[in-house]
Formats: C-alpha cells, sequence, structure tokens
C-alpha cells in the first residue's frame, strides 16, 4: 500500500485492504499553526510549523505566545517617577509622559512642581513698600495697590503721604 501523498500514512488491512490514516502534525502548542506538506518526501517530514504572530499592532500591549493558552496581550504599565508628569498610553506611539499643570486661575498665588510632591502654591507679595497705598490681591487681577486717602476734617491739619512713613499731619 502506498499513500496518495506525504499526509497521509499508508495501511493494510487483510480483510478489507489498503487504507490511510492522515499524518496528525498537531505539536499540542498554540504558538505554531501546524500544516502538512503534501509534496513532502515522507509523513515523517510532511508537518510544517510556523511561528504564529501575536502581534497586535498595539504600543500599549506587551504581547507574546503562551505555548497551552496561545497569544495574550498585557496592559503595558507607562509610569513616571515625578509626582510632576502624569502618563498614559497611546495605542500607536505607546507611553506619553506629560508635564503636570499646577496654574489655576487665582492670580494671587504663584505655582510650582516639585518632583516628590507634586504642585505646591506660594501666596504672592503684594507689598509695594509705599506706604502711601494699600495692598491687596484680586484673585483675578492680582496685586493691587490702591492710594490711601490721607485727607482729613480737621482744618487746623495739612494731610500728606510720604511713601516711606504713610499718612502724615502737619499744624498749619
Amino acid at each position: 500500500c502506498e499513500p496518495e501523498n506525504a499526509c497521509e500514512y499508508a495501511h493494510c488491512n487483510r480483510e478489507t485492504g489498503c487504507y490511510s490514516d492522515p499524518v496528525d502534525c498537531d505539536d499540542y502548542d498554540e504558538c505554531t499553526i501546524d500544516t502538512c506538506n503534501p509534496d513532502a518526501s515522507g509523513p515523517d517530514e510532511a508537518c510544517e510549523y510556523e511561528k504564529v504572530d501575536c502581534d497586535d499592532d498595539d504600543e500599549c500591549t506587551t504581547d507574546y505566545c503562551c505555548p497551552v493558552l496561545g497569544c495574550k496581550h498585557e496592559d503595558v504599565e507607562c509610569e513616571t517617577t515625578s509626582a510632576c508628569q502624569t502618563a498614559s498610553c497611546d495605542p500607536e506611539s505607546g507611553c506619553v509622559y506629560e508635564d503636570v499643570d499646577c496654574e489655576d486661575d487665582d492670580k494671587c498665588y504663584e505655582y510650582e512642581c516639585d518632583d516628590d510632591i507634586g504642585c505646591l502654591s506660594y501666596l504672592i507679595d503684594c507689598d509695594d513698600d509705599n506706604a502711601c497705598t494699600d495692598d491687596s490681591c484680586d484673585p483675578e487681577v492680582g496685586c493691587v495697590n490702591d492710594e490711601r486717602d490721607c485727607t482729613g476734617s480737621s482744618k487746623c491739619f495739612e494731610y500728606d503721604c510720604s511713601p516711606e512713613d504713610g499718612c502724615t499731619k502737619t499744624d498749619v
């Protein structure tokens, strides 16, 4: 008995005659594509095993093949060591790192980012070193230095303002 091609084993049964069984190329490995080449030189050389491509074209996964389970895709962990950065993953480019924006709309604070702590804010000093102004801060505008009103109600004094001393009055 002769097989029809290399993907068959030929056998002979005394009662029924020639018969064939297919060559079993299953290597029980989910990481290979198992095929039989009918043009091989014989059944023992007919099995071919092509490695499975597990690449899912997603830069946010680590792709590998497990012989029992087949292709696996584990999420990539994009981590940063700075509290001043955020990390995310883009399927086309992989890990993306962006600086944290510590600013908000309150103009009475200065902001910075510390790599260990994260966002910090400091109240700004609106003192203009001029005793003739009332210094304050408006969250929408920032520092406000309004001129002080040094006028008095007595006609016996002359009122003035000195940047060093503030409001003064002298006898008329």
